[in-house]
């Protein structure tokens, strides 16, 4: 009946980029690799790059004297600029050691040209690029939240880093944020 032995599946298949397709419109035939169909495919796709940062408490406390930087300016070449994705943070709370947060400020990101610059003073009018929650900031449990980027380019400056701000935060704790940001160097 059949030539099939038992336990030949799955198989698995291998493929090198050499393997070969073929196409046809228009009554012209066209051949192509695995590998050359690959890269078409793929030439205009963005890709995000990915950086993971630590913010801990004393970091979020300082934010009024010490601004806490996401993206340097300093990376960039004078005719780049940062283009954000999406910003992931995740709270992880010290289970052992949960102290009440009071008092807490508002925690904005800002796209500046230097962690000197005083908060309110911010690219391009004034006006802030994203807020961190309010609920993140002052958790007492593990949560994480995702923040995307508005599409509001104008906020993409060159030459200018990406950074946590704030004007008043007092509090205590032991949380530590983990920032995970998704960007790409444009010119």
């Amino acid at each position: 009946m059949s030539n099939i032995k038992p336990n030949t599946f799955p198989l698995k298949l291998s493929l090198d980029g050499s393997e070969e397709i073929y196409t046809q419109t228009n009554d012209i035939n066209e051949k192509f690799t695995l590998n050359q169909v690959s890269s078409y495919i793929t030439q205009n796709i963005d890709t995000w790059l990915y950086k993971e940062l630590y913010m801990t408490e004393a970091d979020l406390d300082a934010l009024p004297v010490t601004k806490f930087e996401l993206l340097g300016e300093n990376d960039l070449n004078p005719n780049e600029y940062y283009e954000i994705n999406r910003i992931i943070i995740e709270s992880i709370i010290d289970e052992d050691n949960i102290v009440p947060h009071f008092n807490r400020g508002y925690v904005l990101l800002n796209f500046k040209t230097s962690p000197s610059v005083v908060f309110g003073n911010t690219f391009p009018d004034n006006s802030f690029f994203m807020q961190i929650p309010q609920t993140i900031i002052s958790c007492t449990e593990n949560l994480v939240y995702c923040l995307y980027s508005p599409a509001a380019h104008e906020h993409y400056v060159r030459v200018t880093g990406l950074y946590a701000d704030s004007d008043l935060v007092m509090g205590t704790g032991t949380t530590i944020f983990k920032i995970k940001i998704y960007y790409k160097i444009s010119s």
